[in-house]
C-alpha cells in the first residue's frame, strides 16, 4: 500500500509539479524554435515563466533560451530584408546576454551594404540604393563603404559636389566640403557630425570597391 500511495505522489509530482512543468514547456519552446517559429516559442516561455518561483538558475536558462529566440529573429529579419528589424532583435538579445551591440550592428551594415551594391549594379535603382544608404549610415556611422555608393549615386545623377565631398567621406572617414574648381577639400570648412567615430585616413579608395 505505502508503494502505491508513493507513486500515485510520484505520478501526482510529475504531473503538477512545477519543476517538471518547467521542463516540458522549455521542451515544447525548443520544439518550437527549432522549427523556425520563434514567436511561438517566445510565448511559450512567457507561459513557462509564470510556472512558480523559478531559482536563479531557470531565470538564467530562460534569458539565454531568450536571447536565442530574438537571434533567431533577426536572422530572420535579414533573409527577409527587414534590417531595422533586424537590428532591434539582435540589439535586444545583446542587452539580454550584456554583450556588446557593435558586433550586431556591423553584423547589420554588412548585409545592408551587400543590398546596397546589389541595387546598385541594377539599372535605374540608384533611388532605391540611395535610400538603403541612407538607412545604413543611420545603423552606423561613419561607413566608408555607404559614403563611396553614395558618391556613385551621386555621379549618377549629376551632382558633382555631393559626390566630390562622399568620395572624400569614403577616403578619410570624415565629410569635409569641396570647391568643384580645384576638386580638393576647402581647408576653412567646417566638418560634418559624424553619429560614430571617424576610422583611419587612408591615401586612396580601395579598388576592389569600383
Amino acid at each position: 500500500i505505502v508503494l502505491v500511495i508513493l507513486m500515485i505522489l510520484l505520478v501526482v509530482w510529475l504531473i503538477f509539479g512545477t519543476g517538471p512543468r518547467r521542463r516540458r514547456g522549455m521542451s515544447a519552446a525548443r520544439k518550437l524554435l527549432k522549427t523556425g517559429g520563434w514567436k511561438a516559442a517566445l510565448e511559450q516561455l512567457k507561459k513557462v515563466r509564470t510556472i512558480g518561483s523559478p531559482s536563479a538558475n531557470w531565470l538564467k536558462h530562460f534569458n539565454q533560451f531568450e536571447a536565442e529566440c530574438l537571434q533567431t529573429a533577426s536572422e530572420a529579419a535579414l533573409k527577409d530584408k527587414k534590417f531595422e528589424d533586424a537590428l532591434d532583435f539582435g540589439q535586444r538579445a545583446a542587452h539580454i546576454l550584456d554583450e556588446p551591440e557593435l558586433d550586431v550592428r556591423m553584423n547589420v551594415q554588412s548585409a545592408m551594404l551587400r543590398e546596397v551594391r546589389r541595387l546598385f549594379s541594377k539599372h535605374g535603382e540608384t533611388h532605391a540604393a540611395a535610400d538603403l544608404i541612407g538607412r545604413t549610415l543611420l545603423v552606423q556611422s561613419p561607413c566608408r563603404e555607404a559614403s563611396f555608393w553614395q558618391a556613385m549615386c551621386d555621379l549618377r545623377n549629376g551632382s558633382m559636389d555631393s559626390a566630390l565631398s562622399n568620395l572624400q567621406a569614403a577616403r578619410t572617414g570624415q565629410m569635409q566640403a569641396f570647391t568643384l574648381a580645384d576638386g580638393f577639400p576647402d581647408p576653412t570648412a567646417p566638418s560634418g557630425k559624424n553619429v560614430g567615430a571617424a576610422g583611419p585616413p587612408t591615401p586612396y579608395i580601395d579598388p576592389a570597391l569600383y
